[in-house]
This record gives structure tokens, sequence and C-alpha cells, in this order.
């Protein structure tokens, strides 16, 4: 899959949570039914042009899971596996949206695009579809409390150590 942020920095933060969260779910036991480990990495301006480079290779390869990355990766790429593609943060305009899911359904292929809408966000999403008729191609999903339960204390203590971490950082800054 591929998750979209907004920025380099967004990326960083967001892979850091989602290492933190699945340390926390292996230490667990929790992937006893999952399989094996997800591999997560960044994407993002941040890396040298080799290193992002070697991270789409392994990630076309199939070798990463995860590729969380900033609107660097939404155009002129082409990845023909990418079944979910996911915006974290709502794009600024239909442009970048188009990019984004373009990413998914290549090749003949069928697949998913998630946008994460928080409330305050949700009549300007919906604003930006109808404006480019798309709105009638998007469906509402709600996660349910009951859904989400069994992975609370995993995010809970991923949110605890990301804390930790941006806070000692900007201490030593």
């Amino acid at each position: 899959a591929l998750v979209f942020t907004k920025s380099a920095e967004a990326t960083q933060r967001l892979v850091r949570l989602f290492e933190f969260f699945e340390q926390a779910r292996l230490a667990a036991g929790a992937d006893a039914d999952a399989g094996k480990p997800i591999v997560i990495r960044a994407y993002s301006s941040d890396l040298a042009a080799g290193e992002r480079k070697a991270i789409l290779e392994k990630f076309k390869a199939q070798e990463i899971d995860l590729l969380v990355c900033s609107d660097l990766i939404s155009r002129g790429i082409h990845i023909s596996h990418v079944a979910h593609v996911v915006s974290y943060d709502v794009p600024v305009d239909m442009r970048k949206y188009v990019h984004r899911v373009g990413r998914t359904a290549r090749a003949g292929r069928e697949g998913d695009a998630w946008t994460l809408v928080e409330e305050q966000e949700a009549r300007y999403f919906k604003e930006m579809l109808k404006a480019a008729e798309h709105a009638d191609k998007v469906a509402r999903v709600r996660v349910s409390d009951k859904q989400l339960e069994p992975l609370v204390p995993f995010y809970e203590g991923a949110l605890r150590q990301l804390r930790d971490v941006y806070g000692r950082d900007r201490r030593t800054e």
C-alpha cells in the first residue's frame, strides 16, 4: 500500500508511529494470526535520490509492504502492483487527489483509494469532489470503536513513544 501525507515531516512522523505500533504489536504476540511483520519505509524529498531509488525498487519488488510518502511520488512514477492508496492527509486540491489515487488500479488491475477525512475537513473534501464531478465515486466508510478496540493499546503506546522521541528532539535543537 501507498500512504500519502502532506509533507516530508509528516511522512517521517507517520513512519515512526507505524514502526512503534508494529513493535508493540509484535511484542504482544499479535502477529501470530497476521503472519510476517509489516515492512514500512518512508519516501520523501528528505532522502537522497539514490536512497529513494533503492526504496522504490524494493517496493516494486514487494519487499516493502507499506510505503509512506509525500506527494513527491504521486506524479510520474509507475508502480503496477499497488492495490491500496491511502491519503492520510486530505489533498489540498483535486489535481493532487487525482495523482494520488492514480497510483492504484493500473495495468487493468483493481485497486482501492482511501482518504482519511476528519469531521472539520469533510465539507471541503465533498465540495472538492463535487466540483470535479467525482462525488458519486466515493463512499463513506465509518470504523466502529469495536473494530478499533483491539488496536488501541498498541496505538496509545506508539503515540507515547512518538511524543518521547519528538519531545526529546525539540529539547536538543
